[in-house]
Parts: C-alpha cells; structure tokens; sequence
C-alpha cells in the first residue's frame, strides 16, 4: 500500500465517527480477531478516481426510506420519489418499514454530515418504495421496473423468493425484466440491474438428480424442505442480464445464509450467521444440523430514526457525540448488504464511464473480483451441499460460493475509466 492510500484512509477516517468500523470499505483502519486482511472492497482507492455523479441515479426499490435521516444529508434526491406500495409519490416509511435506509445507505449515503460513508455520494438518489419484495405482485413489480428504467442507471433489489421445487415467475415476466437489463435504462446501454442471491443457504438452482440429500431452509421460525429429487428454483436470480450477489463474510468465506449456486455472479463483504440457527427453536428437529460458529462483524449503515418506521438493532445512544447513534446500526447484513455494495461499485463505474453497457459492467465486474477468499465452511458439513458433493473451489473461474469473487470497487473502476480513456 502506497503512502498516498495510507493517508487518503486516515483523512476519511477522521471526518466519519464510523467510518473506521467500516471494514467492508477498507480494513486497513480496524483490527478485530474476526477480521482478515483485506476483506474490503478498496473503497477509498475507487474514490480517489471518483466519487460518483450526479448525472448518475442509482434506484433503490424497497420499503420506505427515512430521506429525512443524516446520512442522506446533500445527497441529491431524484424529482421523483414513487411509492408503488402506497401509490403515492411519499417512499418513506411505514410501520414495519425497516430495510430500505440501511440498503439505501450502503450504496448512496453522503459523505458529510453523517456517520458513516455510501460508496457512491455522488450520484442521485431515486428512492422506490414497493413494500418488501416477494410478496408485490410480479405485474406490478413489472410495472415498477418499466418506470425505474426511464429514469435510473442502475437498480439495487435486496429481496426475492425462498427457494421453490418450481420456477414460479412466469416466463414472459423473465423475459422482459432480461430485456430491460440489457437493453433498458435511460440511456438505452442496459439498466444495471442488482439482486442479492438470498438468505437461505440454497442453491440458486439445482437439478433434481443432484438433489440428492434435500434442501432445508428457515421460513417463519420453522424449517422447510425441499425433498430430494426435487428441482430447486431460486427466482430473480435466474434471470438473464441481472446481476446477482452473494455475501462472504468478515474472515473471507461464504457468509452461512448465503445462497449459492451457478447464478451467482459476484460476492460482497457483509455479516454472519445462518436462519435455521437463528430463528428456528431449540429443540426443533434438524435445527442441529446446521450449528456451527459463525464468526464475522456485521455491517455500519443507517437505522431509521425513531418514529420513521422500525429500526435495525441500532447502537446505544450516547448524548456526548454530536452524532445519534441510534441512528445507526453495526448489526445490518444479509445478502441485502452486499448487493448495495456492489450497487455502489456500479454506479462509480457509470459515473466514470456513462458509455459502459450493463453487460460490460457485469463482465468487468467479474474480471477484477478478487479470489484469495476462504472456501471452507463455517459448518464443515453443512446438509444443503449435499454431502460435501458441491463446495466453493474456483472451476474455469467461478466459485458456487462466490461467483467470480469478491468485488474490489478500486479495479472495476479503474477498468471502467480504462476503457473510457481507450
């Protein structure tokens, strides 16, 4: 690391009270018995190229938005702010409303005013509220993406299915969410369009014939199996043209949640812990099967403020610090953590190079992912690979855990500016 870098990190550092406990932005600030070297993404080394612009809009389709919260200070808000949800123009939230601030902070919070930094400040901010995901309906959410397409550069969706013996979006619904990828967006090079790959601990799909053990997962504290033999569907994943996004955690390996598969693209820095463990009883049979320890730090992003909506595990509040801890939280993750970052990247790399179709961002995205990541498992045995038939070794360049690897913000931007400057 060269002396420059070293200072550019310090500087950010003294402005952020959080942004040292960012260390999936850069680890260099931080040192942690669950923290390997360079789990980060070298945000810092990206944004010395740039910072975003705000001929950029990055879309955020989710619950509501607390556009009111600090880390949205200066940060430039699109017109037009839809609510498909309430069929309103008013995206902020509503009682439940919790995910949209954090996911919306990771990738677009500003770099003053708040405590912590988004990756891509810059660029403008279109909030779209459509409540939590799976449960729109996919003819409005259709809708909802047509209208985000006139208008953004690229999309970040952290929410999808639980995993399914049948593909349950329809074809001709696939099919036109692949043709606004590559073809749509306001500028007509493909709206970048970004999912998380799921909190499930599930293949994003797996033919019947490799299923030979079952895939259990958690849904409503009790866990569900897809029996062996049966076909497993992931959903949004599978759709051509989008990007997809597993999580990795702290120490380098695949976060225990994170689904898996041939569809992941790209992995990014984000928490630990697996559902079964988590919200499934003691007792419950199979929970057992899938105890391990799960070490790794959760993410900093913003928490709603009290009364906008629900919070996300925010930190103690401390009166003494002219910030509100309980503003934000340390604990926010998920697969919905990591597709904002690479969100982020994303709109860096459009900032830098508006001409990048979404194609390009994609495969430039793959091409400088980082490979020196752990591909042992938190649970060695973990039931879902199918008795250690399936695990995450790089293969003709792709890892089922990680894709292509782990995006470093720092070397797709510095391609994208590359291919520009060609």
């Amino acid at each position: 690391m060269s002396q420059p870098d070293i200072q550019l990190k310090l500087n950010y550092c003294q402005h952020e009270p959080l942004f040292k406990r960012q260390w999936y932005l850069t680890s260099d600030l931080m040192n942690h018995h669950s923290l390997a070297r360079d789990a980060d993404i070298n945000a810092p080394e990206a944004w010395a190229i740039t910072r975003g612009h705000p001929d950029v809009v990055v879309a955020v389709m989710d619950d509501g938005f607390d556009l009111g919260h600090p880390v949205f200070k200066d940060t430039r808000l699109h017109q037009i702010t839809p609510d498909f949800s309430g069929n309103d123009n008013q995206p902020t939230p509503e009682s439940g409303d919790y995910h949209g601030t954090p996911v919306a902070s990771i990738a677009i919070g500003s770099h003053t005013g708040g405590a912590m930094r988004g990756i891509a400040p810059l660029c403008t901010f279109l909030p779209v509220r459509i409540g939590f995901g799976s449960h729109f309906p996919s003819f409005r959410l259709l809708n909802a993406f047509e209208n985000v397409s006139r208008l953004a550069d690229v999309v970040n969706c952290s929410f999808g299915f639980e995993p399914f013996p049948a593909q349950i979006l329809a074809k001709g619904f696939m099919e036109d969410l692949s043709h606004i990828a590559t073809s749509g967006g306001r500028k007509g090079n493909g709206l970048a369009i970004v999912f998380s790959a799921g909190n499930e601990d599930a293949p994003t799909f797996l033919k019947g014939k490799d299923n030979t053990h079952g895939i259990r997962f958690a849904s409503e504290g009790g866990i569900v199996t897809i029996s062996a033999g049966n076909d497993v569907f992931s959903g949004y994943p599978m759709v051509r043209g989008v990007i997809t996004v597993a999580a990795m955690s702290s120490l380098k390996r695949k976060s225990g949640y994170s689904c898996w598969g041939p569809h992941v693209d790209i992995t990014a820095p984000s928490d630990n812990w697996h559902a079964i463990q988590d919200s499934v009883g003691k007792g419950t049979p199979g929970r057992n099967d899938f105890l391990a320890n799960y070490l790794g730090l959760g993410q900093v992003a913003a928490s709603n403020r009290p009364f906008q909506g629900d919070n996300f595990g925010p930190l103690p509040d401390d009166p003494s610090t002219i910030i509100r801890e309980n503003y934000y939280t340390d604990q926010f993750g998920g697969t919905s953590g990591a597709a904002p970052v690479v969100t982020g990247v994303v709109a860096l790399m459009r900032s830098i190079n508006p001409q990048l179709t979404s194609a390009q961002i994609r495969q430039i995205l793959m091409n400088t992912a980082d490979r020196d990541l752990d591909i042992c498992l938190d649970l060695a045995n973990d039931p879902n690979m199918q008795a250690g038939k399936f695990n995450g070794e790089f293969v003709d360049g792709h890892s089922l855990f990680f894709g292509a690897g782990k995006v470093n913000a720092f070397r797709a931007v510095n391609r994208a500016r590359a291919l520009a400057l060609a």
